[in-house]
């Protein structure tokens, strides 16, 4: 079809929204093969896109109040936020669905604009607040009430957030989970070296060493032979009542 015949045939809405389509596929293409990649895998990492390609979405591009109606740009917001929140933690996978729905709603709330931060946050919001714990699903939902005020999307969460927010599970099922012990840390679920989840509870009677180090912490590394250097230094009968 010739394009002067598509021009007189198209109101400048549906051009527009066309447009929108096929820029906002190719956008959401990029960052989302990354993040799919990752889900699909054993790694715990995210293998980042090449900056070079990025480099064209720019925050004007990504606010962008009249391309809400094209598919193609709301999955690519879901998508810009979930491999922004994935760049800012280094590129780790996260292990705790509470953290995880917390630190995108916040980069959101900081970096998105008007119309595309609300219908991020609310979409997202709707569609994780089941599977985190009652106070993060109260977290949210304020973060989403102080960008949107008393608007549509607020009212129509309230009441599944509500139902959320006073329920007694935990909802952590990858990461820690809330205790009613009286000291919390006793029920921590932890990871260990060997892959499996223990507490600091089932450790009860040993002398317990615990080294927290994130993998971006030059200092941390460093450490670590003083680490090694500590554990050698006890005999095999001090080492059964030590855990590392």
């Amino acid at each position: 079809i010739a394009k002067d015949k598509i021009q007189h045939e198209c109101t400048p809405a549906f051009l527009r929204y066309l447009k929108n389509m096929v820029r906002y596929n190719y956008f959401y293409g990029l960052q989302a093969y990354a993040i799919i990649r990752a889900n699909e895998s054993k790694e715990m990492f995210v293998t980042p896109v090449p900056a070079l390609l990025l480099e064209e979405i720019t925050p004007e591009v990504v606010n962008r109040e009249d391309a809400l109606d094209a598919s193609s740009y709301r999955d690519f917001l879901t998508y810009y936020v979930i491999y922004q929140a994935s760049r800012i933690n280094g590129f780790d996978k996260f292990t705790d669905l509470s953290v995880s729905l917390q630190r995108k709603m916040e980069f959101a709330q900081q970096n998105l604009k008007g119309k595309p931060a609300i219908y991020f946050m609310a979409s997202y919001l709707n569609a994780q607040v089941a599977t985190v714990s009652p106070a993060t699903a109260k977290l949210c939902y304020n973060l989403l009430s102080e960008q949107e005020g008393k608007g549509e999307y607020t009212k129509l969460l309230k009441a599944k957030c509500t139902q959320r927010i006073k329920s007694k599970d935990d909802g952590n099922k990858d990461g820690v989970a809330a205790s009613n012990d009286k000291n919390p840390a006793a029920n921590v679920k932890i990871i260990g070296m060997d892959g499996k989840k223990f507490t600091f509870k089932d450790l009860k009677g040993k002398v317990l060493y615990v080294d927290f180090w994130a993998s971006w912490c030059g200092p941390c590394r460093m450490m670590f032979p003083y680490s090694k250097d500590l554990h050698a230094g006890f005999t095999k009968e001090q080492l059964k009542k030590i855990e590392f």
